[in-house]
C-alpha cells in the first residue's frame, strides 16, 4: 500500500486464493486519500491493480482513569491521547471533591503533574470536564473521574 505522502506500508499479506479486508485505522494519523495497490507475485502472469479511497478517521479520546505522580518515572503525568489533527480547541478542567477548579489545561499536548498551584494534591478522586471543538466545528463534552494514588 502506498500512502498519499508517497511512503509505503504493508498492512497484511495472505496466502494464494485468500482475500483480506482488514484495515487498522489506528495506523493513520489524519484523514485523506489512501491508495491501495495489489500486486501479483506470480511470474507467469504478473498483474497490478490499484484503487484510491477517501479515508475518514473517527474521533476517539482516551483519558486515563488513574495515575501516580510520585516521580518514579511510571505514570507520573496525566496525558490525554487522541487524534490531535482533528482538534480545533481543547479545555480540560479538573476539580476537587467540593467542585472547586484546581487546574485547567488549554492545550491537548498539556500534561497534568498532579499539582495545584505548585503543590501536590492529596490522593483521591478528581472529577474532570473536557470541552473539545473539532475541526468540523462540532463540540464534544466529556466528563469523568481521575483517581490519584501515591502522591
Amino acid at each position: 500500500m502506498f500512502l498519499a505522502d508517497g511512503t509505503e506500508n504493508t498492512i497484511d499479506t495472505f496466502p494464494k486464493e485468500k482475500s483480506a479486508t482488514i484495515l487498522d485505522l489506528d495506523k493513520f494519523s489524519s484523514d485523506g486519500k489512501l491508495k491501495i495497490v495489489a500486486e501479483s507475485t506470480n511470474n507467469d502472469y504478473p498483474s497490478v491493480a490499484s484503487n484510491s479511497v477517501d479515508l475518514n478517521i473517527p474521533f476517539k479520546l482516551f483519558v486515563p482513569t488513574i495515575f501516580t505522580p510520585n516521580n518514579d518515572g511510571i505514570n507520573d503525568l496525566l496525558e490525554i491521547r487522541t487524534l490531535k489533527s482533528k482538534i480545533q480547541s481543547f479545555e480540560m478542567k479538573i476539580f476537587d471533591r467540593f467542585g472547586n477548579e484546581i487546574t485547567c489545561l488549554n492545550e491537548i499536548e498539556s500534561k497534568w503533574d498532579g499539582k495545584s498551584n505548585g503543590i501536590n494534591v492529596p490522593k483521591g478522586t478528581y472529577p474532570y470536564q473536557i470541552a473539545i471543538t473539532l475541526t468540523n466545528h462540532t463540540t464534544k463534552i466529556y466528563k469523568g473521574n481521575i483517581y490519584i494514588i501515591n502522591n
